[in-house]
């Protein structure tokens, strides 16, 4: 992570990231193709991580659902600027939108002819709570993680609700 930080991936060479991580070309290669894939998978395994955090089937984006996750992308705070840089972006946003539409309406995706709508009205969720968390970070984590997990919580509650009510 602190050599991707460092660097644009494009700009990482296998040898300089074995290298540094002392490990054998061969052993990389085992895992993963290149570079962009490692990144990939480090990302999705941080959205996993995020969404794990999420018990249950229907459960609702909580402000406390919310505090862990800000706990989870504090801690991996270069992970998470990487993951929001122009480069992954939008990996990431589709990759969150994805799941997002799956676990929370995949019911109603599936019975109505409602999905562009839908589909768009998570994006704009995804993309502002994002957007949130990104600039919470940049202002060095304040205010307080408790405030942040509650405007997120309340504002996607607000969104849904005025989508869900119209």
């Amino acid at each position: 992570i602190d050599i991707i930080s460092e660097k644009k991936s494009a700009k990482i060479s296998v040898s300089e990231l074995i290298k540094r991580c002392d490990i054998n070309r061969g052993t990389f290669y085992n895992h993963y193709a290149s570079i962009d894939e490692l990144i990939k998978v480090m990302c999705f395994r941080f959205i996993s991580e995020c969404f794990s955090k999420i018990k249950g089937d229907k459960a609702a984006i909580t402000t406390e659902v919310l505090i862990d996750v800000l706990n989870y992308v504090k801690k991996n705070r270069k992970l998470f600027e990487l993951m929001v840089s122009d480069e992954y972006r939008l990996t990431t946003i589709n990759s969150i939108v994805n799941f997002v539409s799956k676990k929370y309406f995949g019911e109603i995706l599936a019975s109505t002819s409602i999905d562009n709508e839908l589909k768009t009205m998570v994006v704009f969720m995804v993309n502002g709570s994002i957007a949130v968390v990104y600039e919470w970070c940049k202002n060095g984590y304040r205010p307080d993680l408790e405030l942040v997990a509650e405007k997120i919580a309340r504002l996607n509650h607000s969104v849904a609700n005025n989508y869900f009510n119209n």
